[in-house]
């Protein structure tokens, strides 16, 4: 009998108690403290552009398995700068390329809280990013907010570009 098999068949002896089996070994870390950890292991992966990353394809999955719940934490971890920027863009440049239409929203709203909210230039950057791949014109607002108060003159044209593209999009929508 393996160690698996040995755990199994006690807990489904009547004659042994739910206290004899030892499941704590077994439980998996609180989703929070997951995304945390991938967060802070993902500081030691390159990022290269236009390439998945490792980081990018888990980022994903959690997303396609959790939901909102994972975007509110990447969210809390981001705006908290508790993320290292260099991670949080490469987030969220991947979470707007997401064709996850259940968290659409949320993730939009994830882009435009980081742009708008964020002191890091690489945050705001990979926010802008994220909503030019999402092609969303319901950020148009917020993204005429951010151009508004961006003190980056480059970041500043970036954002302008994409706040373009999505006029663009709005018009051909509206034909």
């Amino acid at each position: 009998m393996t160690t698996s098999e040995s755990r199994t068949a006690t807990w489904n002896r009547p004659d042994r108690s739910v206290a004899s089996a030892n499941v704590t070994s077994f439980q998996k870390p609180p989703l929070e403290d997951q995304i945390a950890s991938l967060f802070d292991e993902a500081k030691r992966e390159r990022f290269e552009s236009g390439y998945k990353s490792n980081f990018a394809r888990q980022i994903e999955v959690m997303i396609d398995y959790h939901g909102e719940k994972v975007i509110n934490i990447i969210a809390n971890l981001i705006l908290t700068d508790r993320a290292n920027p260099d991670v949080a863009d490469e987030a969220l440049r991947w979470i707007g390329q997401m064709t996850n239409h259940h968290t659409q929203r949320s993730r939009r709203d994830l882009l435009e809280r980081c742009l708008l909210q964020s002191k890091s230039i690489f945050v705001r950057d990979g926010a802008g990013l994220g909503l030019a791949s999402m092609d969303d014109p319901d950020a148009l607002p917020a993204l005429e907010i951010a151009i508004g108060k961006e003190g980056n003159q480059e970041l500043k044209e970036d954002l302008q570009s994409v706040f373009d593209q999505l006029i663009d999009t709005q018009n051909e929508r509206a034909k």
